[in-house]
């Protein structure tokens, strides 16, 4: 009994000792980022050509310090401003993060309200890459703080969870700017086909590059309903007086289904004919030089499908072919494109019959 107590002592004192000397590292830390590294200097003009004003989720005349690798490929801009407590629920609301980290002693599972909240935090991280450079926001935290400048010093502490510093030391980390901030998309994703072509690039890197990507597919993909399925669905309407012509899906107000080359495009619409029950025509668009021609495409025979009580479901009908969900952002199943659309018999297409 008494062993056992000797050693439940020694234990305690061990990380009464260990908890001390972290505390005193952190506060060591804490006064080198402060006095050392924290001077309060943003280069604007540098800021400027990278983030656009027009960048209305960051505001840049909050802005109190920039932080830069070596050679200048990389920086972390801290931002930070104050509200009103009161003001909170309006405050974030009006920000729009989708990811935010609240920092608050109340207890909200049992009623505590969040009206101690006056602070809001983030950093902006960029790396250059191929003479570009790309950036997000990130790290969005809501804390309380006494002043503003406070708030900056607190904020600015983070650098410690951050890996600016050794393990147990106060010397800087040499492999800061390769580290929890500038990670780069591991090889095992190289299975996964939204992820594989970034593998090896720094994530800050690949995310803006599927943003834009995204985008850009976005952009394309409201050119060609406004100029190629809104006529349709119009001349489908008027010529065989359905009652109901559509190309709601879901959530989806349009829905189309393409490979990563963007070609060929699949596009359902419902139909509906006076006293008959809807069922869905497929479209396809081939590109042809700078435009594109319409076929519609018969592999599919909607006698062959049942209907729920919402109408044809294009997610069973399709998925008798390959595999696909409203998830997709992408079908790149070649043998379904290969085999059950573009397949040709004689020189000309089996499934696909030019719409006039």
């Amino acid at each position: 009994m008494r062993k056992h107590l000797t050693i439940a002592v020694l234990l305690l004192v061990f990380l009464t000792s260990a908890f001390g000397q972290s505390k005193k590292l952190q506060r060591k830390r804490f006064d080198i980022l402060i006095n050392k590294n924290l001077n309060y200097a943003v280069d604007k003009a540098f800021v400027n050509t990278i983030i656009s004003p027009a960048d209305s989720t960051i505001a840049l005349n909050t802005a109190y310090q920039t932080i830069f690798n070596d050679d200048k490929t990389k920086f972390v801009i801290f931002f930070l401003e104050q509200f009103a407590p009161q003001d909170f629920t309006a405050f974030r609301n009006s920000k729009k993060d989708k990811y935010v980290n609240i920092l608050t002693t109340k207890d909200i599972m049992k009623g505590g309200t969040l009206d101690d909240l006056n602070t809001y935090a983030y950093i902006v991280k960029g790396a250059k890459y191929n003479d570009k450079w790309y950036y997000e926001k990130t790290r969005i935290t809501y804390f309380a703080t006494r002043t503003l400048k406070e708030g900056q010093q607190e904020f600015f502490n983070n650098l410690q969870t951050w890996n600016f510093f050794k393990k147990r030391s106060t010397g800087l980390n040499p492999d800061f700017w390769e580290s929890v901030l500038f990670e780069k998309v591991p090889a095992k994703l190289s299975n996964d086909s939204s992820w594989a072509p970034y593998v090896g690039l720094y994530s800050v890197v690949a995310n803006q590059m599927k943003r834009e990507k995204k985008e850009l597919a976005h952009k394309k993909e409201l050119d060609i309903i406004n100029k190629y399925i809104r006529p349709l669905t119009h001349k489908l309407k008027v010529e065989n007086s359905y009652e109901i012509v559509s190309t709601n899906q879901m959530s989806k107000d349009f829905l189309l289904i393409y490979p990563s080359a963007f070609a060929p495009i699949l596009c359902p619409v419902n139909v509906k004919e006076k006293d008959k029950d809807m069922y869905i025509r497929y479209f396809v668009l081939l590109p042809q030089n700078d435009t594109y021609k319409i076929y519609e495409w018969s592999f599919l025979d909607p006698s062959h499908f049942k209907n729920s009580h919402i109408g044809p479901s294009f997610m069973d009908q399709i998925n008798t072919l390959t595999i696909w969900n409203y998830t997709f952002v992408k079908l790149d199943d070649m043998k379904f494109w290969n085999d059950y659309v573009l397949l040709k018999s004689d020189g000309a297409y089996k499934y696909l019959k030019e719409v006039q």
